[in-house]
């Protein structure tokens, strides 16, 4: 799974808003009224789905991993760790197979987008990789 370098985020704070000049302003308001024509707000719920569903993905296969190693829950039967592990392979593949389905409907560089805004990045003008 593809996580994002926060090392590549430009960690200068945001320039104050009364030190923009009204052509700078102007600029961006229409570069934001013009992305406001293609918003598609089925695209943005499935941006959204696809973002939940990678995190449910990295945290089951991380919890999968553990236990098949061993590392989480050592002293579970080891009956039981099966059973687990079987529940885990199932849901992971259920999540994966939404996860394709989810990609089908959001182009990659959205939602990469959205998970690097999520870590902070973009607010301070760092683009995705």
């Amino acid at each position: 799974m593809h996580r994002p370098d926060l090392r590549q985020c430009n960690t200068k704070p945001p320039v104050p808003k009364f030190l923009i000049s009204k052509a700078e302003t102007a600029r961006r308001d229409q570069e934001r009224a013009a992305r406001a024509v293609s918003y598609d707000p089925e695209r943005a719920r499935a941006r959204l789905a696809l973002l939940e569903q990678h995190a449910v993905l990295a945290m089951d296969t991380e919890e999968r991993d553990g236990i098949a190693a061993g590392e989480w829950y050592p002293l579970m039967p080891e009956e039981e760790r099966q059973r687990r592990l079987a529940e885990l392979d199932r849901k992971i593949g259920h999540t994966t197979a939404v996860v394709g389905e989810l990609s089908q409907q959001v182009p990659l560089w959205t939602w990469r987008r959205s998970l690097m805004s999520t870590a902070g990045c973009r607010r301070n003008g760092a683009r995705p990789p």
